[in-house]
């Protein structure tokens, strides 16, 4: 259940990736910040690097990238808590009076997918430790 919910949110982020990458390059009138650039990439390499780890992708470097995981998941955990933070700012007083609602609903789904990506990683390491006591 936990596998598959984090697959879910894998591919919903990196769905979220792609639109956020594709607006910036094809809006007419450059009217989208570099931030939505940088955050679509984040969320692609977030989605995409997830979805090889849960799948066993790398069980050859099976330490190696629960290490790489986990210090990606923690620095999303970071990255969507400031982006809910910002969105929240901004929302208290709009600069042109239109609620943004985007940015904070990718932070969020960008730190639930991290919690359950770390939630994964420990219920999957432990799983092996017990295996090589065994």
């Amino acid at each position: 259940m936990l596998k598959t919910a984090l697959y879910l949110l894998s591919v919903i982020n990196a769905g979220f990736g792609l639109f956020l990458i594709g607006a910036y390059f094809f809006y007419p009138g450059g009217g989208i910040p570099l931030v939505a650039l940088l955050t679509g990439v984040a969320l692609l390499i977030q989605g995409g690097y997830t979805t090889a780890y849960a799948g066993g992708s790398f069980h050859n470097w099976e330490q190696r990238a629960t290490q790489l995981f986990v210090s990606g998941e923690t620095a999303s955990i970071l990255a969507g808590a400031l982006a809910v933070i910002q969105g929240l700012l901004y929302n208290l007083h709009p600069r042109n009076g239109d609620y943004e609602f985007g940015p904070m609903g990718l932070g969020i789904f960008m730190a639930v997918q991290a919690v359950l990506g770390l939630i994964y990683a420990s219920s999957s390491s432990s799983a092996r430790a017990t295996r090589t006591i065994h």
